[in-house]
C-alpha cells in the first residue's frame, strides 16, 4: 500500500470505492507517499483480502500500510473524546504481544467486546519514534466495527467466573483457556 496523508475527500467516498488521485510522489519513512492534490470517485471497486498474519510477522516494517487479518483477545478499550481521542481504541492480545486498534468510524464505547476472541481486519500502521528513528509497536487502523469478527464472546460477569488458585495457572487444563482473563 502507498501512504496517503490526510486530505479531503470526496462525497460517497468509502472503504471499497474505486478513486483516481493525482497529486505528488514523495518519500517516506517505509516507502513512497502521495500527496494528493484531487481525488475522484471511478465507482464501486472490491477490498484487496486481508493478508493472515501473526503478531510476530507484524512487527515487520515491510507490513507497513498493508490490510492485514489478526486474531486475538480483546483486553481492553479506550474512547474519550474530551481528551482528543475521537475514536474508539481497543487493546488486542495476539501471540508475544499487543496491539493497538484505532477503530476510526466508531464514536462509542463498546465493553461487550473485552475479553472476546475475535478475527480483526485491518491496515498495518507503524510509526518512527522521532528522536530515535527506531520503529514504535505497529497499529491496526479498522474502518469500522463490521471488520472485527467475534469468534467467542467474553465473560459479561468477569468476576462470577470459578476462582482458579494460584499454583494452577499453568497447569495443562489452565492452558486450554488461555484467553481468559486472571
Amino acid at each position: 500500500g502507498i501512504w496517503l496523508p490526510e486530505m479531503p475527500l470526496p462525497a460517497g467516498f468509502r472503504p471499497g470505492v474505486e478513486v483516481e488521485i493525482t497529486g505528488r510522489a514523495e518519500s517516506g519513512v517505509f516507502g513512497p507517499i502521495i500527496r494528493g492534490q484531487t481525488v475522484r470517485v471511478l465507482g464501486a471497486g472490491t477490498m484487496p483480502a486481508a493478508l493472515p498474519v501473526n503478531y510476530e510477522e507484524l512487527l515487520a516494517t515491510r507490513l507497513n500500510s498493508q490490510r492485514v487479518e489478526l486474531t486475538g483477545v480483546i483486553r481492553s478499550q479506550r474512547f474519550n473524546p474530551e481528551a482528543g481521542l475521537s475514536w474508539l481504541a481497543l487493546e488486542l492480545a495476539s501471540g508475544g504481544g499487543r496491539v493497538t486498534l484505532n477503530v476510526t468510524h466508531e464514536i462509542a464505547a463498546h465493553p461487550e467486546l473485552v475479553g472476546s476472541r475475535v478475527r480483526v481486519s485491518g491496515v498495518c500502521l507503524h510509526s518512527p519514534n522521532p528522536g530515535t528513528q527506531q520503529v514504535l509497536l505497529p497499529t491496526l487502523n479498522v474502518h469500522e466495527l463490521e471488520d472485527i469478527a467475534i469468534l467467542s464472546q467474553g465473560a459479561t460477569r468477569p468476576f462470577d467466573l470459578p476462582v482458579v488458585p494460584m499454583n494452577q495457572l499453568l497447569s495443562q487444563a489452565s492452558r486450554s483457556e488461555s484467553d481468559r482473563l486472571v
